[in-house]
């Protein structure tokens, strides 16, 4: 549990670290994936107990998905289908990698979606 919390909100950016490892294959591996980040994101929805918990990395989290929506794209796409962020910049990063990606912006929606449907249900 400590270890995931401790992966959520870095740096008080709302962004969700894939990996903390700052030597993977000779470079920082520290991204905000959009996929991981919203798994994570609702995997702490569904487990954690701590409701005010939930609502503080949630606040953050959505803070961090506005924040990144706004910022130009350095590789020419909407940024919304963008896979991996700079932490705490937001920043999508400019690396190869398969753009756009499509299961991001939707699992990013599905979490979002889900901890709107808690809300109102409370």
């Amino acid at each position: 549990r400590a270890r995931l919390l401790a992966n959520i909100d870095v740096e008080g950016s709302g962004a969700v670290v894939a990996s903390a490892d700052t030597e993977w294959m000779g470079g920082a591996y520290q991204f905000h994936w959009e996929r991981d980040g919203s798994l994570t994101m609702q995997a702490l929805m569904a487990a954690e107990p701590n409701q005010t918990l939930v609502d503080e990395k949630m606040e953050a989290y959505m803070g961090w998905v506005s924040k990144v929506q706004h910022i130009a794209d350095p590789n020419g796409l909407d940024v919304r289908s963008e896979p991996k962020y700079h932490i705490p910049t937001g920043v999508p990063d400019s690396g190869p990698w398969c753009r756009p990606q499509k299961d991001g912006p939707g699992l990013r929606a599905l979490a979002l979606s889900k901890y709107g449907l808690a809300l109102l249900a409370r």
